[in-house]
């Protein structure tokens, strides 16, 4: 009996395979009325339009949003004029009060090193960079959209005419502690009217006390372009070699003081984009 069962299960199994092998034909009927129908087109069309954009966030003391400053006025044969001016605010070095007691005043010199990453464009081309003092607040606990200003005097405090190269390094020479230091950077050296300097130094030593009595006499800067090119700078503020500079000497012996932009201080790029007489502007918002 067990032999006789066996060659019925092989028989059994057999059957199934031979009959999963076999063409279906019972219901092919229904299938054909839910295939697909399949077909294509090669002409399409599009409708566009042109949208300018509105301002975006530049600012924001909760958090870092730029680490490069863009600084020029981009020259685009179909976009016009981009024009990128920066505005810092800038902090005490220390709080240790100055000794400028029988000091001689030397020169007030802006540092800015250069962010080689955000360049753009051809921007080894001559340039002139101009240098304001703000006789507008910036404050450091609100945001700022790209098109916000702050109000300038209208004579530049320092100015300079030049062709960047932001890769080369430049020696010079610092005095932190009275002590002579070579200092090599990829930045932008430009001096500041004396008259800023001895301003400074003759000031009350309350201003040199806290933070705020300094902003209350000197409120920032402004840096602006007035040369045309096809590129634009960009700068790091927040760089440790990005400061203001006072150098000063007392009995023959060198010491500077300075002024820097923490991640406390106001810092800001106002962006104007100027369309007149460009392809673009016949076809905003249209």
């Amino acid at each position: 009996m067990r032999l006789g069962a066996y060659w019925v299960l092989v028989s059994v199994v057999a059957l199934l395979f031979a009959s999963c092998n076999d063409p279906l034909f019972i219901g092919t009927d229904l299938l054909k009325q839910d295939q697909v129908g399949l077909g294509y087109t090669d002409t399409t069309t599009l409708y566009t339009t042109t949208i300018k954009q509105d301002t975006f966030l530049v600012y924001d003391p909760s958090v870092k949003i730029l680490d490069g400053f863009l600084v020029g006025k981009y020259k685009d044969q179909h976009f016009g004029t981009a024009t990128a001016s920066i505005y810092l605010q800038y902090r005490l070095g220390n709080l240790n009060i100055p000794d400028f007691s029988g000091a001689k005043f030397d020169s007030l010199i802006l540092g800015l090193v250069y962010d080689t990453v955000r360049v753009y464009g051809d921007y080894k081309k001559e340039t002139q960079l101009n240098v304001y003092r703000l006789s507008e607040p910036m404050t450091a606990t609100l945001s700022y959209q790209s098109d916000k200003t702050f109000a300038s005097d209208p004579i530049s405090i320092g100015s300079k005419t030049f062709i960047p190269d932001p890769t080369k390094k430049i020696q010079f020479t610092d005095y932190p502690g009275s002590v002579r230091d070579t200092i090599l950077s990829n930045q932008l050296r430009i001096k500041l009217d004396d008259a800023i300097g001895q301003e400074l130094m003759t000031a009350p030593d309350s201003i040199f006390k806290t933070n705020d009595n300094f902003l209350s006499r000197f409120k920032g800067i402004k840096i602006s372009a007035s040369t045309e090119n096809a590129g634009m700078l960009a700068f790091n503020p927040l760089d440790l070699n990005s400061k203001i500079t006072l150098y000063y000497s007392k009995n023959d012996t060198s010491y500077q003081y300075e002024f820097i932009v923490s991640s406390l201080s106001a810092r800001t790029v106002s962006f104007e984009q100027d369309y007149t007489g460009t392809i673009v502007n016949n076809y905003l918002n249209s």
